[in-house]
Protein backbone atom coordinates (compact mmCIF):
# COMPACT_ATOMS: atom_id res chain seq x y z
CA UNK A 1 0.00 0.00 0.00
CA UNK A 2 1.20 3.50 -0.84
CA UNK A 3 0.91 7.03 0.46
CA UNK A 4 -0.06 9.28 -2.46
CA UNK A 5 0.74 12.93 -3.06
CA UNK A 6 -1.01 14.47 -6.08
CA UNK A 7 0.13 17.95 -7.08
CA UNK A 8 -1.36 20.14 -9.81
CA UNK A 9 0.41 23.41 -8.93
CA UNK A 10 3.90 24.27 -10.16
CA UNK A 11 4.46 27.75 -8.74
CA UNK A 12 4.88 29.38 -5.35
CA UNK A 13 5.45 27.06 -2.38
CA UNK A 14 4.70 23.81 -4.14
CA UNK A 15 8.00 22.95 -5.85
CA UNK A 16 9.89 23.70 -2.65
CA UNK A 17 7.50 21.66 -0.50
CA UNK A 18 7.78 18.73 -2.91
CA UNK A 19 11.57 18.86 -2.87
CA UNK A 20 11.61 18.70 0.92
CA UNK A 21 9.22 15.74 1.02
CA UNK A 22 10.83 13.77 -1.83
CA UNK A 23 14.29 14.35 -0.39
CA UNK A 24 13.20 13.11 3.03
CA UNK A 25 11.34 9.98 1.94
CA UNK A 26 14.07 9.00 -0.53
CA UNK A 27 16.92 9.41 1.96
CA UNK A 28 15.34 7.53 4.87
CA UNK A 29 14.48 3.89 5.23
CA UNK A 30 10.75 4.28 5.82
CA UNK A 31 8.19 1.51 6.09
CA UNK A 32 5.66 3.23 3.85
CA UNK A 33 5.92 3.52 0.08
CA UNK A 34 5.40 6.96 -1.43
CA UNK A 35 4.00 7.79 -4.85
CA UNK A 36 4.07 11.32 -6.27
CA UNK A 37 1.65 11.97 -9.13
CA UNK A 38 2.45 15.43 -10.49
CA UNK A 39 1.73 17.90 -13.24
CA UNK A 40 4.37 17.80 -15.98
CA UNK A 41 5.00 21.49 -15.29
CA UNK A 42 6.94 20.42 -12.20
CA UNK A 43 9.56 18.47 -14.19
CA UNK A 44 12.04 21.40 -14.45
CA UNK A 45 11.96 21.81 -10.66
CA UNK A 46 12.70 18.17 -9.86
CA UNK A 47 15.63 17.29 -12.10
CA UNK A 48 17.79 16.40 -9.09
CA UNK A 49 15.64 13.35 -8.36
CA UNK A 50 16.79 10.92 -11.02
CA UNK A 51 17.69 7.78 -9.07
CA UNK A 52 15.11 7.14 -6.38
CA UNK A 53 14.83 4.12 -4.07
CA UNK A 54 12.29 1.43 -4.86
CA UNK A 55 9.83 2.71 -2.25
CA UNK A 56 9.65 6.18 -3.80
CA UNK A 57 8.11 6.81 -7.24
CA UNK A 58 7.41 9.95 -9.26
CA UNK A 59 4.89 9.89 -12.11
CA UNK A 60 3.91 12.89 -14.22
CA UNK A 61 0.61 13.64 -15.93
CA UNK A 62 0.67 13.02 -19.66
CA UNK A 63 0.10 16.00 -21.98
CA UNK A 64 -3.61 15.24 -22.32
CA UNK A 65 -4.12 15.46 -18.56
CA UNK A 66 -2.06 18.66 -18.32
CA UNK A 67 -4.23 20.15 -21.07
CA UNK A 68 -7.30 19.07 -19.11
CA UNK A 69 -5.83 20.62 -15.98
CA UNK A 70 -5.29 23.91 -17.79
CA UNK A 71 -8.93 24.06 -18.88
CA UNK A 72 -10.68 22.50 -15.90
CA UNK A 73 -13.48 24.41 -14.22
CA UNK A 74 -13.39 22.33 -11.05
CA UNK A 75 -9.91 21.57 -9.79
CA UNK A 76 -11.21 19.51 -6.87
CA UNK A 77 -12.90 17.03 -9.23
CA UNK A 78 -9.79 16.87 -11.42
CA UNK A 79 -7.57 16.04 -8.43
CA UNK A 80 -9.93 13.38 -7.05
CA UNK A 81 -10.18 11.82 -10.52
CA UNK A 82 -6.38 11.53 -10.57
CA UNK A 83 -6.42 9.88 -7.13
CA UNK A 84 -9.03 7.34 -8.23
CA UNK A 85 -7.13 6.73 -11.44
CA UNK A 86 -3.91 5.92 -9.57
CA UNK A 87 -5.79 3.75 -7.10
CA UNK A 88 -6.78 1.43 -9.96
CA UNK A 89 -3.09 0.68 -10.52
CA UNK A 90 -1.82 0.82 -6.94
CA UNK A 91 -3.52 0.24 -3.63
CA UNK A 92 -3.55 3.67 -1.99
CA UNK A 93 -3.50 3.76 1.80
CA UNK A 94 -3.48 7.50 2.41
CA UNK A 95 -3.51 10.77 0.50
CA UNK A 96 -1.47 13.84 1.49
CA UNK A 97 -2.59 17.25 0.18
CA UNK A 98 0.07 19.98 0.09
CA UNK A 99 -2.84 22.42 -0.20
CA UNK A 100 -6.11 20.92 0.96
CA UNK A 101 -7.99 24.12 0.06
CA UNK A 102 -7.86 23.04 -3.59
CA UNK A 103 -10.18 20.08 -2.98
CA UNK A 104 -12.64 21.54 -0.47
CA UNK A 105 -15.39 21.73 -3.10
CA UNK A 106 -15.41 17.95 -3.39
CA UNK A 107 -18.11 16.56 -1.03
CA UNK A 108 -16.07 13.55 0.05
CA UNK A 109 -13.42 15.78 1.57
CA UNK A 110 -15.63 17.67 4.00
CA UNK A 111 -17.95 14.74 4.76
CA UNK A 112 -17.31 11.00 4.99
CA UNK A 113 -18.39 9.59 1.64
CA UNK A 114 -18.31 6.39 -0.40
CA UNK A 115 -16.98 8.53 -3.25
CA UNK A 116 -13.75 9.17 -1.32
CA UNK A 117 -12.80 6.27 0.94
CA UNK A 118 -9.16 7.14 1.57
CA UNK A 119 -7.77 8.52 4.80
CA UNK A 120 -6.11 11.86 4.17
CA UNK A 121 -4.26 14.77 5.71
CA UNK A 122 -3.35 18.18 4.35
CA UNK A 123 -2.11 21.72 4.79
CA UNK A 124 -4.79 24.39 5.15
CA UNK A 125 -3.64 27.66 3.58
CA UNK A 126 -5.09 30.99 4.69
CA UNK A 127 -6.13 30.12 8.21
CA UNK A 128 -9.10 32.33 9.13
CA UNK A 129 -7.86 33.13 12.63
CA UNK A 130 -6.10 36.35 11.53
CA UNK A 131 -9.42 37.58 10.10
CA UNK A 132 -11.08 36.71 13.42
CA UNK A 133 -8.39 38.56 15.39
CA UNK A 134 -8.69 41.61 13.11
CA UNK A 135 -12.52 41.42 13.18
CA UNK A 136 -12.70 41.65 9.40
CA UNK A 137 -13.88 39.52 6.48
CA UNK A 138 -16.80 37.92 8.33
CA UNK A 139 -18.15 35.93 5.38
CA UNK A 140 -14.74 34.71 4.22
CA UNK A 141 -13.76 33.81 7.78
CA UNK A 142 -17.02 31.96 8.44
CA UNK A 143 -16.69 29.84 5.29
CA UNK A 144 -13.15 28.82 6.19
CA UNK A 145 -14.02 28.09 9.81
CA UNK A 146 -16.89 25.86 8.70
CA UNK A 147 -14.48 23.99 6.41
CA UNK A 148 -11.97 23.52 9.26
CA UNK A 149 -14.74 22.29 11.58
CA UNK A 150 -16.08 19.78 9.05
CA UNK A 151 -12.60 18.51 8.21
CA UNK A 152 -11.84 18.08 11.90
CA UNK A 153 -15.01 16.04 12.35
CA UNK A 154 -14.53 13.91 9.21
CA UNK A 155 -13.34 10.49 10.42
CA UNK A 156 -11.29 10.04 7.23
CA UNK A 157 -9.24 13.18 7.93
CA UNK A 158 -6.21 12.12 9.96
CA UNK A 159 -4.55 15.53 10.46
CA UNK A 160 -5.24 19.10 9.38
CA UNK A 161 -2.26 21.47 9.42
CA UNK A 162 -2.79 25.23 9.66
CA UNK A 163 0.08 26.94 7.88
CA UNK A 164 2.12 29.34 10.02
CA UNK A 165 -0.63 29.92 12.55
CA UNK A 166 0.15 28.67 16.08
CA UNK A 167 -2.40 31.05 17.61
CA UNK A 168 -5.13 29.83 15.27
CA UNK A 169 -4.15 26.25 16.02
CA UNK A 170 -4.56 26.87 19.77
CA UNK A 171 -7.98 28.41 19.12
CA UNK A 172 -9.37 25.80 16.70
CA UNK A 173 -7.90 22.73 18.41
CA UNK A 174 -10.90 22.89 20.77
CA UNK A 175 -12.75 21.21 17.89
CA UNK A 176 -10.19 18.44 17.49
CA UNK A 177 -6.58 17.63 18.31
CA UNK A 178 -6.22 16.72 14.63
CA UNK A 179 -5.74 20.45 14.02
CA UNK A 180 -2.04 21.25 14.23
CA UNK A 181 0.33 24.04 13.26
CA UNK A 182 2.93 23.56 10.56
CA UNK A 183 5.55 26.19 9.82
CA UNK A 184 6.85 27.06 6.39
CA UNK A 185 10.23 25.42 5.94
CA UNK A 186 13.06 27.50 4.61
CA UNK A 187 15.42 25.80 2.24
CA UNK A 188 18.75 27.38 3.12
CA UNK A 189 20.62 28.06 -0.12
CA UNK A 190 24.21 29.13 0.49
CA UNK A 191 25.85 28.87 -2.92
CA UNK A 192 25.54 31.81 -5.28
CA UNK A 193 26.39 31.33 -8.95
CA UNK A 194 26.01 34.74 -10.61
CA UNK A 195 27.00 38.33 -9.98
CA UNK A 196 23.74 40.14 -10.72
CA UNK A 197 25.42 43.51 -11.32
CA UNK A 198 27.68 42.00 -13.96
CA UNK A 199 24.87 39.98 -15.53
CA UNK A 200 22.54 42.96 -15.91
CA UNK A 201 25.13 45.73 -16.28
CA UNK A 202 24.03 47.54 -13.13
CA UNK A 203 26.27 50.47 -12.08
CA UNK A 204 27.83 49.92 -8.66
CA UNK A 205 26.36 53.16 -7.27
CA UNK A 206 22.75 52.15 -8.01
CA UNK A 207 20.60 50.43 -5.40
CA UNK A 208 19.02 47.22 -6.67
CA UNK A 209 15.27 46.86 -6.05
CA UNK A 210 14.15 43.25 -6.51
CA UNK A 211 10.73 41.72 -7.16
CA UNK A 212 11.21 37.96 -7.56
CA UNK A 213 9.12 34.79 -7.60
CA UNK A 214 5.92 34.04 -9.46
CA UNK A 215 5.07 37.38 -11.08
CA UNK A 216 1.31 37.78 -11.11
CA UNK A 217 -1.61 39.94 -10.18
CA UNK A 218 -2.04 38.18 -6.82
CA UNK A 219 1.64 38.80 -6.01
CA UNK A 220 1.17 42.55 -6.59
CA UNK A 221 3.43 42.66 -9.66
CA UNK A 222 1.15 45.25 -11.29
CA UNK A 223 1.78 47.55 -8.31
CA UNK A 224 5.54 47.14 -8.84
CA UNK A 225 5.15 47.98 -12.54
CA UNK A 226 3.09 51.06 -11.67
CA UNK A 227 5.73 52.14 -9.14
CA UNK A 228 8.46 51.76 -11.76
CA UNK A 229 6.50 53.96 -14.17
CA UNK A 230 5.83 56.62 -11.52
CA UNK A 231 9.43 56.76 -10.31
CA UNK A 232 10.55 57.29 -13.90
CA UNK A 233 7.88 59.96 -14.53
CA UNK A 234 8.91 62.07 -11.53
CA UNK A 235 12.59 61.81 -12.44
CA UNK A 236 13.72 60.02 -9.28
CA UNK A 237 14.96 56.80 -10.85
CA UNK A 238 18.64 57.74 -11.12
CA UNK A 239 19.73 56.00 -7.94
CA UNK A 240 17.78 52.76 -8.46
CA UNK A 241 17.72 49.73 -10.71
CA UNK A 242 14.65 47.46 -10.70
CA UNK A 243 14.82 43.72 -11.31
CA UNK A 244 11.62 41.77 -11.99
CA UNK A 245 12.55 38.09 -12.05
CA UNK A 246 10.25 35.08 -12.31
CA UNK A 247 7.79 33.19 -14.46
CA UNK A 248 4.94 35.57 -15.26
CA UNK A 249 1.25 35.39 -16.03
CA UNK A 250 0.16 36.38 -19.53
CA UNK A 251 -1.28 39.64 -18.20
CA UNK A 252 2.02 40.62 -16.57
CA UNK A 253 3.89 39.78 -19.80
CA UNK A 254 1.56 42.12 -21.73
CA UNK A 255 2.00 44.88 -19.14
CA UNK A 256 5.80 44.58 -19.30
CA UNK A 257 5.67 44.81 -23.11
CA UNK A 258 3.68 48.04 -22.84
CA UNK A 259 6.24 49.80 -20.63
CA UNK A 260 9.17 49.15 -22.99
CA UNK A 261 8.46 52.48 -24.72
CA UNK A 262 7.69 54.30 -21.47
CA UNK A 263 10.50 53.35 -19.09
CA UNK A 264 14.16 53.29 -20.25
CA UNK A 265 15.81 49.89 -19.87
CA UNK A 266 18.72 51.61 -18.19
CA UNK A 267 16.72 51.49 -14.94
CA UNK A 268 15.14 48.01 -15.05
CA UNK A 269 15.45 44.46 -16.33
CA UNK A 270 12.70 41.88 -16.74
CA UNK A 271 13.49 38.16 -16.69
CA UNK A 272 10.41 36.05 -17.41
CA UNK A 273 11.56 32.56 -16.40
CA UNK A 274 12.12 30.23 -13.49
CA UNK A 275 15.61 30.60 -12.07
CA UNK A 276 17.81 27.96 -10.49
CA UNK A 277 18.21 27.95 -6.71
CA UNK A 278 21.75 29.32 -6.89
CA UNK A 279 20.59 32.17 -9.15
CA UNK A 280 17.59 32.87 -6.93
CA UNK A 281 19.76 33.25 -3.83
CA UNK A 282 22.24 35.38 -5.80
CA UNK A 283 19.42 37.83 -6.57
CA UNK A 284 18.19 37.85 -2.96
CA UNK A 285 21.60 38.31 -1.33
CA UNK A 286 22.95 40.87 -3.79
CA UNK A 287 19.87 43.12 -3.96
CA UNK A 288 19.38 46.12 -1.70
CA UNK A 289 15.61 46.18 -1.37
CA UNK A 290 13.13 43.32 -1.84
CA UNK A 291 9.56 44.17 -2.83
CA UNK A 292 6.98 41.71 -1.50
CA UNK A 293 3.74 43.32 -2.65
CA UNK A 294 1.31 40.41 -2.24
CA UNK A 295 -2.36 41.28 -2.50
CA UNK A 296 -3.18 38.19 -0.46
CA UNK A 297 -1.96 39.17 2.98
CA UNK A 298 -3.41 36.22 4.89
CA UNK A 299 -0.94 33.58 3.81
CA UNK A 300 2.80 33.11 4.03
CA UNK A 301 5.51 33.98 1.55
CA UNK A 302 8.54 31.87 0.71
CA UNK A 303 10.31 34.97 -0.61
CA UNK A 304 9.77 36.65 2.74
CA UNK A 305 11.42 33.73 4.54
CA UNK A 306 14.53 33.99 2.37
CA UNK A 307 14.65 37.78 2.67
CA UNK A 308 14.40 37.73 6.48
CA UNK A 309 16.88 34.87 6.76
CA UNK A 310 19.42 36.91 4.77
CA UNK A 311 18.65 40.09 6.73
CA UNK A 312 17.54 42.05 3.65
CA UNK A 313 15.60 45.28 3.60
CA UNK A 314 11.97 44.41 2.80
CA UNK A 315 8.97 46.38 1.61
CA UNK A 316 5.63 44.66 2.31
CA UNK A 317 1.97 45.37 3.19
CA UNK A 318 1.14 46.57 6.69
CA UNK A 319 -1.52 43.89 7.04
CA UNK A 320 -2.19 40.31 8.09
CA UNK A 321 0.67 37.85 8.02
CA UNK A 322 3.21 40.44 6.85
CA UNK A 323 2.48 42.83 9.71
CA UNK A 324 2.66 39.92 12.13
CA UNK A 325 6.00 38.72 10.79
CA UNK A 326 7.69 42.08 10.23
CA UNK A 327 6.44 44.32 13.04
CA UNK A 328 9.66 43.68 15.00
CA UNK A 329 11.96 43.32 12.00
CA UNK A 330 14.08 46.47 11.80
CA UNK A 331 14.82 46.22 8.08
CA UNK A 332 11.21 46.48 6.98
CA UNK A 333 9.20 49.27 5.37
CA UNK A 334 5.46 48.58 5.55
CA UNK A 335 2.79 50.29 3.48
CA UNK A 336 -0.97 50.63 3.94
CA UNK A 337 -1.66 51.79 0.37
CA UNK A 338 0.12 50.96 -2.90
CA UNK A 339 0.52 54.70 -3.43
CA UNK A 340 3.09 54.68 -0.62
CA UNK A 341 5.41 52.18 -2.30
CA UNK A 342 7.35 54.75 -4.35
CA UNK A 343 7.93 57.09 -1.41
CA UNK A 344 9.09 54.24 0.83
CA UNK A 345 11.65 53.17 -1.75
CA UNK A 346 12.92 56.70 -2.41
CA UNK A 347 13.05 57.75 1.25
CA UNK A 348 14.65 54.59 2.62
CA UNK A 349 18.23 55.23 3.62
CA UNK A 350 20.54 52.24 3.40
CA UNK A 351 23.94 51.55 1.85
CA UNK A 352 24.37 49.85 -1.50
CA UNK A 353 24.91 46.10 -0.99
CA UNK A 354 28.29 44.59 -1.69
CA UNK A 355 28.46 41.14 -3.26
CA UNK A 356 29.27 38.71 -0.45
CA UNK A 357 29.29 34.95 -0.71
CA UNK A 358 28.97 34.45 3.05
CA UNK A 359 25.88 34.24 5.20
CA UNK A 360 25.10 37.26 7.34
CA UNK A 361 26.30 37.32 10.93
CA UNK A 362 22.92 36.65 12.48
CA UNK A 363 21.95 33.71 10.26
CA UNK A 364 22.48 31.21 13.07
CA UNK A 365 20.17 33.23 15.33
CA UNK A 366 17.52 33.57 12.64
CA UNK A 367 17.76 29.90 11.81
CA UNK A 368 16.50 29.02 15.30
CA UNK A 369 13.20 30.71 14.46
CA UNK A 370 12.44 28.36 11.57
CA UNK A 371 11.41 24.76 11.49
CA UNK A 372 13.85 22.89 9.32
CA UNK A 373 12.78 21.17 6.16
CA UNK A 374 13.13 17.87 7.98
CA UNK A 375 10.80 18.95 10.78
CA UNK A 376 8.28 20.21 8.21
CA UNK A 377 8.28 16.87 6.43
CA UNK A 378 8.17 14.80 9.62
CA UNK A 379 5.19 16.84 10.83
CA UNK A 380 3.37 16.49 7.51
CA UNK A 381 3.91 12.76 7.16
CA UNK A 382 3.55 11.72 10.81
Amino acid sequence: MKTLIVETQSNGHYPEYLKHVIRWVSQNDLQDEYLFYLTGNLKPHLTEFQDLPVKTSICFFDQQKDDELKNTKDLSVFIVNRINEINLKFEIKEVVFLNINLVLRYPGILFPSKKFMFTFKGIFFQSPYRLRAAKTGFLKRTKREIAIYLLAKNKNCKNLFLLNDPKGTDFYSKWSLKIKNINDPIHIIKDECINIREKHGIPKEKKVVLHIGSLSEIKGTLDVIETLIRINEVGLSQGFYFLLVGKSTEFVVKKMALIENIVPQSIYNYRNEYVKDCEFISYVKQSDFILITNNNVETSSGILNHAVFNNKRILAPRKGYFLERLSNYENSSLYTSKNEIMDLIINSHFPVSQVDNHLTNNDSDLNEQYESAVDFTKTLLS
